[in-house]
């Protein structure tokens, strides 16, 4: 229909820009001057956010393509925040790529201005947990593990984390402690 042939690897970025005193057809000129039209797809979807996919790429050249665009938009003193998300074999999963994108910007720290999502995934994952399968584990596994700890717990944290300290206040053996110790870390991992 456009004329383009899209072939896979496709990587997906995202570009929510919050200041600017560029119009958004300058930007979008900028971001295809770098791109070319023959290996991306770059339009906004909404006023601030400019969703860029790139494909028939490898990888590693479209990361540099993708730092082209991040350098150019702060030498224009545009204010923003970018995610890239993983690459993708198949269009049926751009989708994905694309709330992969947005749930970067949404949990990323919020100091950086770009966030690739390998570096929050498994953030991303703990994020999206079922709240009701989060608050199962946390009674089934993470309580009764505290439960069962809880005075060694508590005495260690009185003794700052001492636990020499620790085991004299408990009247233990210091291997018996971090036996113990050993056992929370092991069921709570």
């Amino acid at each position: 229909y456009l004329g383009l042939t899209l072939k896979p690897p496709f990587q997906s970025v995202l570009i929510h820009i919050t200041e600017r005193t560029l119009s958004n057809q300058f930007i979008l000129q900028q971001a295809e001057s770098i791109l070319h039209k023959e290996y991306a797809i770059i339009s906004f979807i909404q006023y601030s956010k400019l969703l860029i996919t790139i494909f028939g790429m490898p990888e590693e050249k479209a990361q540099k393509k993708i730092t082209e665009v991040y350098k150019i938009l702060k030498s224009h003193s545009v204010h923003f925040r970018m995610a890239s998300g993983l690459p993708f074999d198949s269009l049926s999963n751009y989708y994905y790529a694309y709330k992969d994108c947005e749930l970067a910007l949404e949990i990323g720290n919020s100091e950086n201005d770009y966030i690739s999502f390998d570096e929050i995934e498994e953030k991303a994952l703990v994020y999206q947990i079922n709240s009701y399968m989060a608050n199962r584990f946390i009674e089934r596994v993470i309580n009764k593990t505290i439960l069962q700890y809880e005075e060694t717990l508590e005495q260690f944290f009185l003794s700052n984390l001492n636990i020499q300290e620790t085991a004299d206040n408990m009247f233990i053996h210091r291997n018996t402690l971090i036996y113990r110790l050993n056992k929370i870390k092991e069921k709570t991992k």
